[in-house]
């Protein structure tokens, strides 16, 4: 952490209510004679406020920062989204709550330099639900997962049905966990882009264990890919410089050769939460973990960001007309949605693709 305060202007904090931002704030709280200048934002949804702002006030009292807030709407996400897609320089679902939270400490303090993210924490100390129940039941799983790839997927889409997406994403993770990421399958894919040879999900190639590889591919892949990535994107699109103290090589690594049964064990990441427990507030060191997630699903089927799902079913898409995507896969994709077959991540991955697509074309025009 001393390492990450090194800088010729002040460094402030992306504080969620979450264990991994309130850890790095309380670790800068130790280190720091000044009060940190902390940032946090909500989603208002159907009329209610649907964040952890008030979680993340506790941490900003016990540690004395100069904390900043924002509710951030629906309307707000519409009007931001053509400079969201402007700076992002590669298409990514993701990405655009870094986006509004940066953009919220940009405006609080025009002068800001450096902040600080709890980015990687749930993927070092098995944070996600998913990793640790995986990892509690991995001795009654590894005798499936030593079936065929294409055997457990087949068995998994038969038991789900036309079940709900929940049901489906369960049995998706158990049965085919070096795979949960894989956003679209192969037959979407080939509605989408045109059936082909070559596209096939991942059969892990280094690892035995399923659930190794999954780790080893969020680390490897994810992680940098896709979360620092993107937070260090949308940062940059505020002039600020992100520092994530938690994907320190020494930590990482550290972490990654400590056995899977002692990270699973206790409550979400318990392995941070005991190392940090004399500096974090009561009420956040045994706070359940939740998401950090915002309200897409009602935004797109109900709110301000309709018009961009109906997009997908009246185009036209500059991604159809130059033949990069079928329009009946597109309208299939944004069916699904509605009907409530299929996560929001879907038809948001298209519109995101479009956007930017729109976007490199003008940089190149001009």
């Amino acid at each position: 952490m001393k390492y990450r305060l090194v800088s010729d202007v002040p460094v402030g904090a992306f504080l969620s209510g979450g264990l991994d931002s309130n850890a790095i704030v309380g670790l800068m709280a130790r280190d720091t004679s000044t009060p940190i200048e902390t940032f946090s934002i909500g989603f208002r949804s159907g009329g209610q406020a649907e964040n952890e702002t008030d979680w993340a006030r506790i941490g900003a009292k016990k540690f004395g920062t100069k904390h900043h807030e924002r509710i951030v709407t629906g309307e707000d996400v519409g009007r931001y989204l053509p400079d969201f897609f402007t700076h992002i320089d590669s298409p990514t679902g993701d990405g655009l709550n870094s986006f509004l939270v940066a953009k919220t400490a940009r405006e609080a303090n025009p002068s800001l330099k450096v902040v600080l993210s709890g980015v990687s924490g749930d993927e070092l100390f098995l944070g996600y639900r998913k990793y640790r129940w995986l990892a509690q039941k991995a001795a009654f799983l590894r005798p499936l997962w030593a079936l065929p790839l294409t055997a457990r997927q087949r068995l998994a889409q038969a038991i789900a049905g036309g079940s709900s997406v929940r049901l489906f994403t369960a049995l998706k993770t158990i049965f085919d966990p070096a795979n949960i990421r894989t956003l679209f399958s192969v037959d979407e894919i080939g509605r989408l882009v045109g059936a082909f040879s070559g596209i096939s999900n991942v059969e892990p190639a280094i690892e035995s264990d399923e659930l190794i590889a999954l780790l080893r591919s969020d680390i490897e892949y994810y992680l940098p890919d896709m979360l620092l990535r993107d937070l260090d994107v949308t940062t940059m699109s505020q002039s600020l410089e992100a520092r994530a103290p938690l994907t320190d090589t020494k930590l990482m690594e550290f972490a990654w050769q400590l056995p899977l049964e002692l990270k699973a064990r206790g409550g979400s990441k318990q392995l941070l939460a005991d190392a940090v427990r004399d500096i974090l507030p009561n009420e956040v060191a045994n706070k359940p973990k939740t998401g950090f997630e915002l309200p897409m699903r009602e935004w797109l089927m109900s709110g301000a960001l309709r018009p961009y799902l109906d997009l997908l079913e009246t185009g036209p898409l500059d991604l159809v007309r130059d033949g990069w995507l079928h329009a009946s896969g597109v309208r299939a994709v944004r069916h699904a949605f509605v009907r409530g077959r299929s996560h929001y991540l879907k038809p948001w991955s298209i519109i995101a693709l479009e956007y930017w697509y729109r976007s490199m074309k003008k940089i190149n025009e001009e």
